[in-house]
């Protein structure tokens, strides 16, 4: 799914996996130089999301969270990279996941596989 230049906060459809409690999402999006993307996945406290994702150039990247009471709570970052993977142990309930910027003098496409505990996926920017 292509959700480039869709409107802000967008639920995306999600899919079982084969267990039911888990959720399985594969999203491309495409950033034009100086764009920017964050994509957010509900979950509650202690839950989790396992992702791996790639771009086809360097990004920069910013793993975090936020609700209701906590405004940014940081997993992890990365500057001109071009994958990463790994999981997020929701810390506090609410919504948890990327922020990508493409500062590499082109257009950037990435793709991020996830899987986990969430309920819900939401296109921020």
């Amino acid at each position: 799914m292509n959700i480039n230049q869709e409107a802000k906060s967008q639920l995306v459809q999600s899919q079982p996996a084969q267990d039911k409690t888990l959720m399985s999402d594969t999203l491309t999006i495409v950033l034009e130089n100086g764009e920017a993307a964050e994509l957010k996945v509900a979950l509650a406290k202690g839950l989790y999301v396992d992702f791996d994702w790639r771009a086809d150039a360097k990004v920069n990247f910013d793993n975090h969270g936020d609700s209701n009471k906590i405004r940014y709570h940081p997993y992890s970052k990365g500057k001109g990279v071009t994958e990463d993977k790994g999981r997020i142990q929701a810390a506090f309930d609410g919504y948890h996941g990327w922020f990508w910027r493409n500062r590499s003098g082109k257009q950037v496409s990435l793709t991020i596989n996830f899987t986990g505990e969430y309920t819900k996926v939401k296109r921020v920017l």
